[in-house]
């Protein structure tokens, strides 16, 4: 670890390359498996490989956020996709009919029309009496 430039403590006996390898296979692990069994595959210390992880945490997540955009910048961005996200979600949501014609074209080759059409009148009907039992049950009871 270096303070004003200078080298305290020893050099790791390991390079750079193997030391961040063995931080994406502990992560790519999904942190299912311990550090020490993780360890024991790579031939190094569970010691080492937690001081890895643990440096590899705060150089990616820097305590005084110094990469130029504030909050309030992250948060509008943050809204805007949102809102686009939520616009598109829209357009891609079909209305009842429009699913109903999609379905009865892509049925019509296999299905007999009129029976297709007593179905639906039926549905329309237990669909409608569920409605009005399902509205009379927070009203309070009607004495006769």
């Amino acid at each position: 670890m270096a303070q004003g430039g200078v080298q305290v403590g020893r050099k790791s006996p390991y390079p750079e390359e193997f030391r961040r390898d063995a931080v994406a296979l502990y992560r790519a692990a999904a942190e299912k498996r311990t550090y020490a069994s993780m360890a024991a595959d790579l031939g190094i210390t569970a010691e080492s490989l937690r001081t890895w992880v643990r440096k590899d945490e705060a150089q990616a997540a820097p305590e005084g956020r110094d990469d130029g955009v504030s909050t309030a910048e992250e948060l509008a961005r943050l809204r805007a996709e949102n809102a686009r996200l939520l616009k598109a979600e829209q357009e891609w949501q079909l209305e009842p009919d429009e699913l109903q014609r999609l379905a009865l074209v892509a049925v019509d080759p296999y299905v007999d029309r009129d029976v297709l059409a007593r179905q639906i009148v039926r549905e329309e009907q237990q669909r409608r009496a569920l409605d009005g039992s399902v509205g009379r049950w927070g009203a309070p009871d009607k004495e006769p």
